[in-house]
């Protein structure tokens, strides 16, 4: 670390955010998270070509450390050599800050969970773009529409008024229009709404856009003072820095909050002022009945029904069939918590997230027994909400857990809410095509290969399945009210 910490005080601060903000918007923009840098070293009178990796992740650790470490009073600015040879310096540092950290890890199956969560959940959605695009669009059917559906003690809209003083429909649109800006403009003092715009909606005005910004603002100072070090950045990835100028620090950062909406700010609003989990239980019926409007949407009602729970049983929540197939779903909606958006996560926290899926396998089975069946064959879905990776390797660390055999389960399938849109589309429109999909997800199960995979995702390719039509009609409803 001190030689890292060193290095890093030889330069001036804004300018080292400023390179950050620049290569994350250019990486950004070609749609390469992770940039090759081609260079040559000279080795007995000879050029050797090598090449240089930067990855987005890496960047949003580098701004912490430079903003917890880096001054101002410091005029040299880096070039981008030199730039490059920080980011190299900053990976030797990780490098032996991994070691550290895998040594605390006791047994074999943590370690497994540990390295392949940290990976995915650190990496793998900066390079899945379109997956938070959806989830905006998702979210705003959520927490705009199916929210004002229900009458409960947390009314989302009326939190946003009453500390906002904004609509949540004029909350994401603005939020939309930040993002957009700064796609282009990474480094801004203030942002414009354009003429047309505010004809079109006169809502949209310049103070409430300002309200938007504050939110995912931040200073130096609040940067090193927070206790989620670099993720501090997940919350607030926009620096005030000290020349009054408003910095992005990632790009990326920005559309993950984007893909949120408002949820985090009403949960954290919720929890802050009721001290309990009332808006996180009341998101899960949100979730329930945005399955049921994709399911009205697509499907007739004799495919599927809602399973009627008794006072006794905890059952799930939906039976879907085809002529072939009875599918038993359960939705989990809870969000993982920052803790685990790490190249170490905290085990504790994501062994209490995974409980969701324990539970929701001992629904499935005690569903399969209590619902009448009509002898085809059946097939159980864990629909989540939360974007995960690699989920075929956390059914395999179940398994272990609940000392269950995998090859008793090549019928359970945890599927994104992403996937479950998709599907049901397909169903809808080709129940033949639906059925061998599930088949040939069936196929996957049983191979388990490690090389091949399990994820829908490769049955998608094959037939040519590559647009979510649901997702593609919230988006046009979206853009219909903002265009």
């Amino acid at each position: 670390m001190e030689q890292f910490k060193m290095e890093l005080q030889n330069y001036n601060l804004n300018s080292i955010l400023n390179l950050i903000s620049d290569t994350t918007k250019k990486m950004f923009s070609n749609d390469r998270p992770i940039e090759e840098i081609p260079y040559a070293i000279k080795v007995n009178s000879e050029f050797q070509y090598k090449k240089f990796y930067i990855a987005a992740w890496d960047l949003t650790d580098l701004s912490y450390y430079a903003v917890k470490y880096c001054s101002n009073l410091t005029l040299n600015k880096p070039t981008f050599e030199e730039f490059i040879y920080l980011i190299s310096a900053y990976k030797r540092f990780e490098g032996l800050k991994q070691k550290q950290e895998h040594s605390k890890i006791e047994t074999d199956q943590d370690m497994y969970l540990f390295i392949i969560t940290g990976h995915s959940q650190k990496q793998f959605w900066y390079q899945q773009s379109y997956l938070m695009m959806n989830n905006f669009f998702r979210n705003i059917q959520l927490l705009q529409r199916i929210a004002n559906k229900f009458e409960k003690k947390i009314n989302v809209d009326q939190i946003i008024q009453k500390n906002l003083d904004m609509t949540v429909e004029d909350y994401n649109r603005l939020l939309f229009l930040l993002y957009s800006y700064c796609i282009k403009n990474n480094r801004f003092k203030n942002i414009k709404i354009s003429k047309s715009i505010i004809q079109k909606i006169p809502s949209l005005t310049e103070k409430k856009l300002q309200k938007i910004i504050d939110i995912y603002t931040c200073s130096y100072q609040e940067i090193k003072e927070s206790s989620l070090n670099e993720l501090f950045f997940f919350t607030k990835p926009i620096i005030r820095t000290s020349c009054k100028e408003l910095v992005v620090s990632n790009i990326f950062l920005l559309e993950k909050l984007l893909s949120d909406g408002v949820y985090w700010y009403v949960r954290n609003y919720c929890y802050d002022k009721y001290k309990n989990n009332d808006f996180t239980n009341q998101f899960g019926y949100y979730f329930e009945e945005y399955a049921n409007e994709l399911f009205e949407k697509n499907l007739s009602s004799n495919n599927f029904k809602k399973i009627q729970e008794t006072n006794k049983t905890k059952l799930a929540d939906w039976h879907l069939n085809t002529n072939e197939f009875d599918i038993i779903i359960e939705q989990k909606s809870a969000l993982v918590s920052l803790k685990t958006k790490t190249m170490y996560p905290d085990l504790e926290t994501l062994k209490k997230y995974l409980n969701n899926f324990r539970k929701a396998i001992k629904q499935l089975d005690k569903t399969e027994e209590k619902i009448q069946l009509k002898n085809k064959k059946v097939v159980k879905f864990i629909v989540y909400y939360e974007v995960l990776f690699v989920t075929s390797i956390l059914k395999n660390y179940l398994m272990k857990d609940l000392n269950l055999n995998n090859n008793d389960y090549t019928n359970l399938f945890f599927v994104s809410i992403e996937e479950l849109e998709i599907l049901i589309s397909v169903l809808g429109e080709s129940e033949e095509q639906f059925n061998k999909m599930i088949n040939e997800k069936i196929i996957l199960e049983k191979e388990n290969s490690s090389e091949k995979g399990t994820d829908f995702e490769i049955i998608f390719k094959k037939y040519g399945v590559n647009q979510n039509k649901y997702i593609e009609s919230l988006k046009k409803d979206f853009f219909s009210m903002i265009l």
